[in-house]
């Protein structure tokens, strides 16, 4: 997979919500605005960050080249030092904007966090915390944290996934012992290795 290497940048923002429009309508409007030169490159993820929306709540985005059919974030804590098996899991990023042209998407999935392991949902909730309460880990802490964000073309083939945080490598090539796989997992040796800034 041929592509520059990705910045990630992890922010502690407050971010807005609005009303997205539904994905097959955006494609539809295509052919009504008469594009003089769609979008035909590679689907690429260009900006990829996490947001701590509050204390209880992580935002996961995407922004890519080209169209995407979605995309899946895994997080895993490979700073901790349990040497049984490392908190880890996935979700999946859905479409919340997209250019009629196909010139770009973005993906995102907003998640509830510190809940019990037990308790952790698919698009729900994530172990994984966004305050300083009871230690870490931390979604905005770079020693602990590492991820991987893969988008899928709109054929559902993996067109693009960066990794970064605490130990990416590590991450990819299994190094811990984790609760939760990946959907997948290998997929993850194609990830190139991104910058996380803060």
């Amino acid at each position: 997979m041929n592509h520059p290497t990705a910045a990630l940048s992890l922010s502690l923002l407050v971010a807005c919500h609005g009303t997205y429009p539904d994905k097959d309508d955006v494609l539809d409007s295509a052919d009504e605005a008469f594009c003089a030169t769609p979008y035909g490159g590679p689907v690429l993820i260009k900006e990829a960050y996490i947001r701590c929306e509050t204390p209880g709540s992580v935002l996961f985005r995407a922004r890519t080249d080209g169209l995407t059919s979605g995309g899946l974030i895994f997080s895993q804590e490979t700073g901790n030092s349990d040497l049984i098996a490392q908190w880890s899991d996935e979700h999946e990023l859905e479409s919340v904007d997209a250019d009629p042209c196909g010139r770009y998407d973005e993906l995102t999935r907003s998640l509830i966090t510190g809940v019990p392991a037990e308790d952790w949902e698919l698009n729900v909730a994530t172990s994984f915390r966004c305050d300083s309460v009871g230690g870490y880990p931390y979604h905005h802490n770079a020693d602990v944290m590492s991820y991987a964000m893969r988008i899928y073309d709109r054929d559902g083939a993996l067109a693009d996934c960066i990794a970064g945080g605490d130990d990416p490598n590590g991450m990819i090539n299994g190094t811990y012992n984790r609760v939760n796989d990946p959907v997948h997992p290998e997929e993850l040796v194609m990830c190139a290795i991104g910058i996380f800034s803060y």
